[in-house]
């Protein structure tokens, strides 16, 4: 009994923590769900789950991480992280999105990202083990744009904070703005989504979504309204559909700027007008420097 008790003891303090460790370190942003095959999680999806699970090159789990250091033994109580930016939780919809996103920040330190180098950026990740597994399993898939989008959802959570389900659309329109402008305007015939040039695109319009997000966090009301007008915007025949996009949102800004009310007086009304026209100068004027620099 004395020997069985100490063996029990020993693997309570050695593999428990490690196996929590483990587990912990997969649930990472709720990302154990998607190893299930069900409604929500196409097989494709559960299958690159498990082969980068199973590649130590991409999934890395290190012994050294899972010490405390102040006693440097297993940890006793591991955190599940979550990489919401702003410390905001989110639900992965994409197989191990923050290892992807990672290895992409890691790829942009060796190649700077130009607009005329977006294929070189994409070529290079194509080349990666990660790279290889995702052509692998979503290259061929009849809903690979779908599949894309899953993961763009994801890393619009982990780099921008949208302030609810509707600012995310707006987000995703933005982006996937930015890929096809940048199509039309290269000698590809079939420019697709793919995640590569999803993080080329947030450079190049980081400036429109982080002028969005200001524009929103003083005005919710703006996020509905903008997403059905760029919803429109979409499917018109508009060349510079980016341009069209600051030029909406500050029409709606100024459409916004005062609400009449019959029941303030005209000194109530006066400072209202003062204090809101002062909440969305700097927002105007960075959207029209923005918008006076793409006319130049």
């Amino acid at each position: 009994g004395t020997f069985l008790k100490a063996v029990t003891l020993r693997i309570n303090k050695t593999l428990t923590p490690l196996l929590a460790e483990l587990i912990a370190s997969l649930d990472r942003n709720g990302n154990l769900m998607l190893s299930l095959l069900n409604d929500e999680t196409p097989k494709c999806l559960s299958d690159l789950w498990l082969e980068i699970l199973q590649d130590e090159r991409v999934f890395v789990l290190q012994y050294e991480d899972t010490v405390s250091p102040e006693t440097l033994t297993p940890r006793m109580r591991v955190p599940v992280l979550n990489d919401g930016a702003g410390g905001k939780y989110f639900k992965a919809s994409f197989p191990f999105s923050w290892i992807i996103d990672q290895c992409l920040i890691e790829s942009k330190r060796l190649v700077a990202i130009d607009e005329n180098l977006w294929e070189e950026f994409e070529t290079r990740f194509d080349r990666t083990p990660l790279g290889e597994k995702l052509i692998k399993h979503l290259g061929s898939h009849n809903d690979y744009q779908e599949m894309i989008v899953l993961y763009m959802k994801d890393f619009i959570h982990m780099n921008l904070n949208p302030l609810n389900d509707h600012h995310c659309e707006v987000c995703v329109i933005v982006l996937s703005t930015c890929i096809k402008t940048k199509g039309q305007n290269s000698d590809v015939n079939d420019y697709k989504i793919s995640i590569p040039r999803i993080h080329c695109a947030y450079e190049d319009s980081k400036h429109l979504l982080e002028l969005l997000r200001d524009a929103f966090l003083l005005e919710s009301r703006l996020i509905g309204e903008v997403n059905r007008i760029l919803l429109n915007l979409i499917k018109s025949k508009e060349d510079d559909k980016l341009k069209c996009i600051e030029l909406v949102l500050l029409d709606r800004i100024t459409s916004m700027c005062v609400h009449y009310n019959e029941r303030t007086n005209v000194e109530e009304l006066a400072k209202k007008y003062v204090c809101e026209v002062n909440q969305w100068q700097p927002i105007v004027e960075k959207g029209l420097s923005f918008t006076s620099e793409d006319t130049n």
